[in-house]
């Protein structure tokens, strides 16, 4: 019996036992890792009360410099007009005493007992703002505070511009600041001493059409000086219309010819070189410029190609980029088809011209639009060629809103021996249409 019992508690006992030393194991390597810090914790302060002791010192230790005093809890109508400044006796680590400045410390003054204008001696306190620092007193241990009654008035807010806008540009009309106005706060000969708040708007290089920032007020006297006084709202957002008043486009050439060539020959081509010029001026006349023309050429009696440097028609009040261009006019004599059983000659006709392919979103500016078509053959199948014999086309795929030159691509509707020639371009002014 007592064997039995002996073997059922022998495995537990040998689990407790194990148990208990992996605990004491672990209690231990613990016990010696804490004593291991608080020993290495030791060591560090006895070297750095060593090589860095503590020590006392006045802050800010450097010439001119002192710490600034905020007052507290002013009565309402009155501002502080004058504060003393302080400096701090300090206790600190003699390494940080030289890197103390006057923004490591908070110093204030409470006003709360105040109700008069006047001059008072108050105690200042101080806190450090930096851990391991010390405030052991203050120098001098009160100071002098001058208590004034406060003054206000609301002023109105105008810009003060800085740089000029681009060449070309100018204000469409005046800014319009928000808020209008602000009212300053402050000391009586110093509000007295505000003839202006002003936000100061650089406006160089600016060319947006709507134009805005959000800009500091400042309070100014009537020589420019700032004046430090208590603006509410501190902020305001000028905004600006800014208009191009000067343009630059490039406009296409029409040549303008005059006469007819010698019997027997016909115009096959007419080209302006160059064929567009740059056209500066203001804006709004720039702006409403068709494609110019170019003087006169008279061909009359002409039998071969013709060149002429011609000039440019200038609209009034803007300038182009050059005076003249060369037109070239080719001319060649009419060649009959074999089968033509009559003289040949030339025609003349101006026909209808149909729009094609206008883009979404513009619209062909109303009006009628036709071009000149120059045509050959035998004389008795050009009496039968009227406008509505021919088919005239101007293809608008790609065009932009303005007024531009297209071609005219003109096909007969029935089947003839009667050869078209030349066709002129055509003038097209396409609009934006107006979605209600």
């Amino acid at each position: 019996m007592r064997r039995r019992w002996f073997a059922r508690r022998a495995p537990a006992q040998a689990g407790r036992a194990l148990a208990g030393g992996a605990l004491h194991g672990v209690t231990g390597h613990w016990a010696l890792g804490l004593f291991s810090l608080l020993a290495a914790f030791a060591i560090w302060v006895v070297v750095e009360d060593v090589e860095n002791p503590r020590a006392e010192g006045l802050v800010p230790s450097q010439p001119g410099q002192a710490v600034s005093v905020e007052p507290r809890n002013v009565p309402d109508g009155f501002i502080v007009a004058d504060i003393q400044q302080i400096q701090v006796n300090v206790e600190a680590r003699r390494d940080d005493l030289p890197e103390l400045r006057a923004g490591d410390f908070r110093a204030t003054v409470d006003l709360a007992d105040v109700s008069e204008e006047g001059t008072f001696r108050l105690g200042v306190k101080v806190e450090a703002r930096r851990s391991g620092v010390r405030v052991l007193n203050v120098v001098p241990s009160t100071v002098e505070v001058r208590v004034e009654r406060g003054a206000s008035r609301e002023v109105a807010i105008v810009v003060n511009r800085l740089g000029q806008l681009p060449e070309g540009y100018r204000e469409s009309s005046d800014p319009v600041v928000d808020p209008a106005f602000a009212t300053i706060y402050g000391r009586q000969d110093l509000i007295a001493s505000v003839e202006k708040l002003q936000v100061d708007v650089n406006l160089s290089g600016v060319r947006d059409e709507h134009y805005s920032i959000d800009g500091e007020i400042a309070a100014r006297t009537a020589a420019g000086n700032t004046v430090n006084v208590t603006i509410t709202p501190a902020r305001a957002r000028v905004a600006f219309a800014i208009e191009q008043t000067f343009s630059q486009r490039t406009l296409a050439l029409v040549p303008t010819i005059v006469g007819n060539p010698a019997p027997g020959y016909i115009i096959t081509n007419i080209v302006v070189e160059p064929a567009t010029v740059v056209v500066s001026g203001p804006k709004l006349i720039v702006d409403r410029l068709s494609p110019l023309t170019v003087e006169k050429l008279d061909i009359t009696g002409a039998k071969g190609p013709l060149t002429r440097s011609q000039q440019i028609e200038r609209p009034a009040n803007v300038s182009i980029e050059r005076q003249t261009v060369t037109v070239r006019v080719e001319i060649k004599a009419i060649e009959c088809s074999a089968q033509a059983t009559a003289p040949c000659g030339t025609a003349v006709l101006y026909v209808g011209v149909e729009p094609l392919g206008v883009p979404p979103g513009l619209a062909v500016e109303p009006g009628v639009y036709t071009t000149e078509v120059r045509l050959s053959g035998p004389l008795d199948q050009l009496a039968l060629i009227k406008p509505t014999s021919l088919r005239a086309v101007a293809s608008l795929s790609g065009a932009t809103a303005g007024t531009a030159l297209y071609t005219v691509n003109v096909s007969l509707l029935a089947a003839s021996q009667v050869k078209i020639e030349s066709v002129a371009l055509i003038t097209i002014r396409l609009i934006p249409v107006t979605t209600p």
